[in-house]
């Protein structure tokens, strides 16, 4: 199994360190992250901890969930952070509400005001208009729902 093999698991954490490599790194580890067996998870883990591109830390929190295992990891820090770091344009909405999906689950007064800034976010032509139709609702039905529950 994958998660048991150090040679490729190394070769792998190196491939994914390496920038020019970054397509067929992320193909590689997607690839991994979504079939390998649950020997992965410890990988997983370090890479949703440690691994300083946000698609890699996605992908590992996608497998951590899909095995659920993701309370092996503190998600929620990681979650807001490439929240936040996450482009604005429309055509990354989709990506945005990826995130959303997940930080509302948590009980934490940290989501409150990563969804209100959110909420504010410009993106769309010159910073006019929003670059988050696809979430608005999501956002509005959570926002309302934390604002009640304080």
């Amino acid at each position: 199994s994958i998660g048991n093999n150090p040679a490729l698991l190394s070769y792998l954490r190196d491939l994914l360190a390496n920038e020019r490599e970054r397509d067929h790194a992320l193909e590689l580890f997607t690839t991994v992250a979504r079939n390998a067996d649950d020997s992965i998870v410890p990988f997983l883990v370090e890479m949703a901890k440690t691994n300083g591109n946000r698609h890699v830390r996605r992908l590992a929190i996608e497998g951590l969930e899909d095995r659920k295992e993701l309370d092996r990891i503190d998600a929620l820090p990681i979650l807001l952070d490439d929240l936040e770091k996450a482009d604005p344009k429309r055509k990354y909405c989709e990506t945005r509400k990826w995130y959303v999906e997940r930080i509302v689950r948590f009980d934490d007064p940290r989501v409150l005001p990563a969804l209100e800034r959110e909420s504010r976010r410009k993106g769309f032509f010159f910073d006019f208009g929003s670059g988050n139709a696809c979430i608005e609702d999501l956002l509005r039905r959570n926002i309302e729902r934390l604002r009640k529950a304080k």
